[in-house]
C-alpha cells in the first residue's frame, strides 16, 4: 500500500511539473547559436537574437541545486509566459 501511495504522489508531482515546464524551451548548442547568441562568429560582442527577455539555465541532470532551480524556473515560466523566454541547456549533451 505504501508503494502505491508513493507512486501516486510521484505521478501527480510529475504531471504538475510537465504542465509548468511547457513554457521552458530545451535547446542545444546549435539552437543557442541560432536563437540566442552566435558566439562563434562574434565571440567578443554579445548580440541577443531574441525578441523577448530570456533566462538561460545551464544545468546538468545530476546536479541537485539545478533540479531545485528548475522547479522555480517552471513557476517563473508559467507566471511570465507571454513576457519572457526560458531556455534550458544541458551542459552534458
Amino acid at each position: 500500500m505504501k508503494s502505491f501511495i508513493i507512486t501516486a504522489i510521484i505521478t501527480i508531482a510529475s504531471i504538475g511539473q510537465l504542465t509548468l515546464a511547457q513554457n521552458i524551451v530545451n535547446i542545444n548548442e546549435n539552437d543557442f547559436i541560432n536563437q540566442v547568441w552566435d558566439y562563434k562568429n562574434s565571440p567578443e560582442q554579445f548580440t541577443y537574437k531574441g525578441d523577448k527577455p530570456c533566462i538561460i539555465d545551464f544545468y546538468a541532470d545530476w546536479c541537485g541545486p539545478c533540479r531545485i532551480l528548475g522547479k522555480n524556473l517552471a513557476t517563473v515560466a508559467d507566471r511570465y509566459k507571454e513576457q519572457i523566454i526560458i531556455y534550458k541547456i544541458d551542459i552534458d549533451n
